[in-house]
């Protein structure tokens, strides 16, 4: 089965669902040796 989006779990999904209906963008990387990294950015409210 091929998918387009990376792999991050159904509760990763959640977060990156609400942080894209704000606007901003989610990412996930494997960092070796140390874990997962996850970075969120939202714009700054007017």
């Amino acid at each position: 089965m091929e998918h387009s989006l990376p792999h991050f779990g159904f509760g990763l999904w959640i977060v990156w669902r609400n942080v894209e209906a704000l606007g901003g963008t989610a990412t996930a990387e494997n960092v070796p040796d140390v874990g997962l990294k996850i970075t969120l950015r939202v714009p700054l409210a007017e």
